[in-house]
């Protein structure tokens, strides 16, 4: 055996003119327990580390580096390649990496004591992994200032590269924003808070906590909702919203309140919610209050959006789509917001690829505001819950509508976090009534099972709901000049007329037939010529079939049917059939007659 010394752990260490420290041990439990320690947590306590012992941090770095058999802090080891040293500092910190159903890497990360969920390609990830290395690859230089290392962007490229193929081998699993379902039928919902607690809603009840099994990531602006309070109030917010009753009927802030308990419920469909009024009457505080309580955003509030693809970044990037100003709403923008509230997917070219499709999944609650709107198309309105304000008599400060939300923001938070309980312990009981449900059956069955935790019945909110729909197909039918006649022509236009055509109701006969250019020429002499010269007006047969097609809907709605006839293998001609059905109302009118 060699009668020479062991070689000197710190030799280097020191410049020459610096000697290593002459009490210090190369046995100390100390290094021993810091050669153990996995790569990010030394990094960690490095620099607590080196003033305890008494070395420099670099020295610290070479001497845990020849005791640790795997030589595991490599900063300083020649030859290592940076991707390959991020790759270990990140998989070595606790992350979780998996992908959703269609393929896209997501990363869970440890960070401050709770995780948090974030796509690969984000830059809150890339910001979190370049931390972690800027605290790892720390170089010294020469006047022994300490400077955090750094990566090139090829260099991150080529890492999250690796990341995203390893994600691959992990289960699928499926993130979502701010409301999704958890087991056991409970619903869990991102209170956007900075450590990252859920609100935890079952039939019994809710609670706040720290740990929830749904991957939730948040878009840029997501911003937090108000602190629950147990046993909140849900009047707390009448004051602040210009939706007075009228002799006793509740109804627009019972409609108002149910909209805000759709837009937390997990899954769709949504309603579509259309606030009108007159400048000043509170339309931009209604729809602020609706955001900041059921998805509060950086941007609260949109300008119309110009085309799709702004419509669908308002829809990925958050929860809600609130659109304000809204002065025309186009027949494609309508058809959008549509597909948005009732959930559809949109496919886009990817970027620097041949060809390549990523596809978009939304299904978004959707608010828009304006003095008018404009004509809303059927397929909107069958949608749509409509809040008409009234003008108001004063007007408050923005800054005291402000102060007094922040003041009872968290009770009526927890009024509707009560009232999304109610709902799924009151589900099976509403459906198993057979109550007749307007279209939009799933909100109109969320809406009356929540009804019980604000003090009103479920036949209070479905008359809210038919009552705001009849009144929404009226305006259809009379801002649409063609259902307009229509309805003038089935019902009649004057007292003998229309004491005819009840008759024939009754018999079930219908009240005109003809081919559509009959139709057509039957009309132009019945309208105005104001109308028939205004643009979209139909111009031959074809164009008033195409018309009568989008009315039918609400035409049907107030009894008034058009049936389309073949006619015979011969005589190929097609006829239009006009029926008037008697509503409660109309039959009403005919016994009065009758009298």
């Amino acid at each position: 055996m060699s009668d020479l010394p062991p070689p000197d752990p710190l030799d280097g260490a020191f410049p020459a003119d610096e000697p290593a420290p002459a009490a210090f041990d190369m046995r100390s439990e100390k290094l021993r327990e810091l050669a153990r320690l996995d790569l990010v947590a030394y990094y960690q306590g490095r620099a607590g580390a080196a003033k305890e012992i008494g070395v420099p941090p670099a020295a610290l770095d070479k001497l845990v580096a020849r005791l640790r058999k795997d030589d595991a802090p490599r900063v300083r080891a020649e030859g290592d390649k940076a991707a390959d040293l991020l790759l270990e500092i990140v998989v070595q910190a606790g992350i979780e990496m998996w992908p959703d159903e269609d393929g896209e890497a997501y990363a869970t990360i440890p960070v401050y004591g709770h995780r948090e969920h974030h796509p690969l390609r984000s830059r809150a990830f890339k910001a979190w992994a370049l931390r972690l290395y800027a605290r790892a690859a720390r170089r010294a230089l020469q006047d022994g200032t300490e400077v955090p290392g750094s990566v090139s962007p090829d260099t991150l490229a080529a890492a999250l590269l690796t990341l995203e193929a390893m994600a691959m081998d992990a289960p699928a699993r499926r993130p979502a924003v701010r409301s999704a379902w958890g087991p056991d039928n409970c619903i869990y919902i991102d209170l956007g808070t900075p450590d990252w607690t859920v609100a935890k809603v079952t039939a019994r009840g809710w609670s706040v906590q720290a740990r929830c099994p749904v991957p939730f990531i948040r878009p840029p602006g997501l911003r937090a909702l108000p602190a629950p309070v147990k046993k909140g109030a849900i009047g707390d917010l009448r004051e602040l919203v210009n939706l007075p009753g009228e002799g006793g009927d509740d109804a627009r802030f019972m409609l108002f309140v149910s909209a805000m308990v759709g837009a937390l419920w997990p899954s769709g469909p949504y309603p579509v919610l259309v606030v009108l009024g007159e400048a000043g009457g509170g339309k931009t505080t209604l729809c602020t209050l609706f955001r900041r309580l059921t998805d509060p955003n950086r941007a609260e509030l949109r300008s119309p959006p110009k085309d799709e693809a702004d419509l669908l970044h308002a829809a990925v990037n958050g929860r809600v789509v609130a659109i304000e100003n809204v002065s025309r709403l186009s027949p494609e923008m309508s058809d959008m917001l549509c597909r948005i509230s009732t959930g559809a997917g949109f496919g886009k070219r990817r970027l620097y690829t041949d060809g390549e499709e990523y596809l978009i999944e939304v299904c978004n609650p959707v608010v828009i505001n304006g003095v008018d709107v404009g004509p809303l198309r059927g397929d909107m309105v069958s949608r749509a819950v409509i809040l008409s304000l009234p003008p108001l008599a004063a007007h408050d400060q923005a800054s005291r509508i402000e102060s007094d939300f922040t003041a009872v923001a968290g009770s009526v938070f927890g009024a509707l976090l009560s009232g999304l309980a109610a709902a799924l312990r009151n589900r099976k009981a509403i459906q198993s009534k057979g109550y007749p449900l307007p279209r939009m059956a799933d909100f109109a069955v969320t809406a009356m099972a929540a009804a019980e935790a604000f003090g009103w019945s479920p036949e209070n909110v479905l008359t809210a709901l038919n009552a705001n729909r009849a009144a929404a197909v009226e305006e259809v039918i009379e801002a649409d000049h063609v259902g307009s006649l229509l309805r003038r022509l089935a019902e009649g236009s004057d007292p003998e007329t229309r004491e005819e055509n009840q008759a024939r109701a009754r018999r079930g006969d219908p009240v005109w037939t003809g081919t559509a250019a009959e139709l057509l020429d039957r009309l132009n002499t019945m309208a105005p010529e104001v109308w028939r010269r205004a643009r979209g007006w139909p111009a031959d047969a074809t164009r008033l079939s195409a018309r009568i097609t989008r009315v039918e809907p609400e035409l049907r709605k107030i009894g008034v049917v058009v049936e389309r006839r073949r006619g015979s293998a011969r005589d190929r001609t097609r006829t239009l059939s006009l029926f008037f059905r008697l509503t409660a109302s109309a039959a009403s009118g005919a016994s009065d007659n009758e009298e």
